[in-house]
């Protein structure tokens, strides 16, 4: 087990002993006060960034933890691919930088348009094209939809920068 996937495991329990929201997901800003929102830098060898969170909702510890194993699976996924968890990997995120592609993995994030639902938002700078919607976080295929929409939006990030 990764060490990134230690921490968020005690995050998580961490969260879970703290107290309870009232509403998973929420909509509202009300009901979302109890969330925490924990989140991973992580970088391949080439220097290419990845920004990745989740969201816990603290009042429904099955959700809770099927939204840490997605976390967790997620995270595994982008190891495969050459990322490591690392926390250098945030320093200038707010520059650009030279051959860099820098992309971010939202998970559990609601819309209202979704209604109630939560999902993920995938996105890499310097595409243009939109963000990728996968959803809802449910879905049996979830994890490797956000894979998919990862490796597209981050394939076509690197094509535009020519590399």
């Amino acid at each position: 087990m990764s060490k990134a996937n230690v921490v968020l495991g005690g995050l998580l329990l961490t969260a879970l002993m703290v107290g309870t929201a009232s509403a998973q997901p929420a909509e509202n800003a009300e009901n979302a006060k109890g969330s925490i929102n924990p989140y991973v830098y992580m970088r391949d060898g080439a220097g290419n960034k990845v920004f990745i969170e989740t969201q816990f909702w603290r009042n429904d510890l099955a959700y809770d933890t099927r939204s840490l194993k997605r976390l967790s699976d997620v995270m595994a996924g982008l190891e495969k691919l050459g990322f490591k968890e690392n926390p250098d990997a945030a320093q200038g995120w707010g520059k650009p930088e030279a051959n860099i592609v820098r992309c971010r993995v939202n998970m559990e994030s609601t819309a209202k348009r979704w209604r109630g639902k939560s999902g993920t938002i995938v996105a890499c700078e310097g595409t243009g094209i939109s963000d990728a919607e996968v959803r809802p976080s449910e879905d049996a295929k979830h994890v490797t939809l956000v894979l998919d929409a990862f490796n597209k939006q981050f394939k076509l990030a690197k094509e535009k920068l020519g590399r």
